[in-house]
């Protein structure tokens, strides 16, 4: 089953990736932090069961970018954002495998009192483990079409 540590790891990954001379932060920005730097936080989670069979996830996140200066910083904002939204364009890999994946929904970006946060929703829907199924599956199906001949 998907953590939401798994995926703040990916998140995280393909942050690094398309920026990597810029740090995220894993501590509280409260207690200080070097600039220019991120800080990648969840915001929102809704957890419900679909039927038996699977569990469906959305989730608000919030990239918070610090940026060099905490006075002149438009254009260095504004490279950050395009390279932020090209990174998390479409679809993000859950696992490093890459055999999970999930969309991302809505890309907002605001900037107050120069920083600048990326919000975006991810929303999947996960099988749960077999291990958890303790039901039957169906060998046969005996189908009994308008009248008396049956199928089977």
């Amino acid at each position: 089953m998907l953590t939401l540590k798994d995926i703040a790891k990916a998140i995280n990954t393909r942050l690094s990736t398309a920026i990597p001379e810029i740090p995220i932060n894993s501590t509280d920005v409260r207690e200080g932090f070097e600039r220019p730097s991120f800080y990648v936080d969840f915001d929102e989670a809704n957890r419900a069961p679909v039927f038996t069979w699977a569990t469906e996830r959305t989730l608000q996140v919030i990239i918070y970018f610090f940026p060099t200066s905490q006075y002149d910083y438009q254009i260095e904002m504004l490279d950050i954002q395009q390279r932020i939204e090209d990174a998390l364009d479409g679809t993000i890999d859950l696992v490093p495998d890459g055999s999970f994946k999930a969309w991302i929904y809505e890309l907002e970006t605001t900037k107050v009192d120069g920083v600048m946060q990326t919000g975006f929703e991810i929303h999947y829907i996960e099988d749960k483990d077999e291990a958890d199924d303790n039901t039957e599956d169906m060998e046969e199906l005996i189908l009994n079409l308008e009248g008396d001949e049956t199928i089977g």
